[in-house]
């Protein structure tokens, strides 16, 4: 894989997904080592969506975890009746994180039942840690 190729990460462990019924903050905040652009976000659902449409946000905390100055990025529906096996995913985003940010999925409607992964679909921007102004070489 060279220079800004795309990747996946899966936010998800493969056993736990992610449930669907409590609204809040989910998953970890996860940070950013170097610029990156958030592609798609992918939802594979695992437990059908029942009673109400879930709403899954991404947010990006520009001061990792401490939740000042947090905007969303990308918002996606499930709505009721997606089976099991079904795929949501969001329009290309092609937002940029820097180190520093953090990303954070928050549930802001809940489905009665429900459960999905939780894929990021990104490209990274390999730059010299000296252009980095988050970044501090250790000693």
């Amino acid at each position: 894989m060279g220079p800004y190729a795309q990747y996946q990460l899966r936010l998800t462990p493969f056993a736990t997904p992610l449930a669907l019924q409590a609204l809040g903050d989910k998953l970890s905040t996860y940070s950013f080592v170097a610029p990156t652009d958030l592609l798609r976000v992918v939802l594979t659902v695992t437990t059908a969506i029942t009673g109400v449409a879930a709403v899954l946000a991404i947010d990006k905390d520009p001061t990792y975890s401490a939740g000042t100055g947090r905007v969303e990025v990308v918002r996606l529906t499930l709505p009721v009746g997606t089976a099991i096996g079904k795929v949501v995913y969001s329009l290309p985003v092609k937002h940029r994180f820097v180190p520093g940010d953090g990303l954070i999925t928050e549930l802001i409607t809940a489905s009665t039942a429900g459960a999905a992964h939780v894929d990021l679909w990104y490209e990274q921007a390999w730059e010299q840690p000296l252009n980095l102004t988050s970044g501090v070489q250790s000693v």
